[in-house]
């Protein structure tokens, strides 16, 4: 039982079902302020379950948008700082398997979007990052080309933000930094 321990001593993979069933076969409003801070601890610190499309888009279903606006602002300053630390983990790969990264990019844009936040201000800080959007866009290339879609299933529930990132990749000045 979760409510056994004290927040701080739940372990990611005890907090992982919890994570995923929010609002759809348990919990409800205040069981998700109760555990937010430490999904988001847990979440931001480590590659974890649920996927960043997944635990974000739990703050639509709690209908974040009606809280007051220092909770919000401060849960959407935690995903500020989630994005650009995603930025700086595959720009630190420096040629690695940046491909990998691209998808966690990829994963912080798409759950930023179902939380229903704008994404302009993050393609913004994307398009500063040559490598990460090099990574994000590979990501991506097939669907891209083939279809002038995004390549995770994930964008399908967000349809309009899809479009948004699509069109960023296809605006002139990313298609001559992406080379295409």
């Amino acid at each position: 039982m979760l409510l056994a321990k004290s927040l701080r001593d739940l372990a990611p993979d005890e907090l992982s079902n919890y994570g995923c069933s929010l609002f759809l076969t348990m919990g409800d409003e205040r069981d998700f302020s109760y555990f937010l801070p430490r999904l988001l601890d847990v979440a931001t610190a480590q590659d974890w379950w649920p996927s960043p499309q997944v635990l974000l888009d739990k703050l639509k279903l709690a209908q974040w948008d009606a809280w007051p606006n220092s909770r919000k602002q401060a849960v959407q300053r935690v995903i500020d700082l989630w994005f650009a630390d995603t930025i700086a983990e595959l720009e630190s790969l420096a040629g690695q398997d940046q491909y990998v990264g691209g998808s966690q990019i990829d994963a912080m844009l798409c759950g930023i979007a179902h939380a229903g936040l704008p994404l302009t201000p993050y393609l913004a800080e994307l398009a500063r990052h040559e490598a990460a959007l090099k990574a994000c866009f590979d990501w991506h290339a097939n669907s891209f080309f083939k279809r002038k879609r995004l390549g995770d299933g994930f964008w399908l529930d967000v349809r309009q933000a899809e479009a948004e990132v699509v069109a960023f990749y296809e605006s002139s000045p990313i298609r001559k930094r992406l080379g295409f």
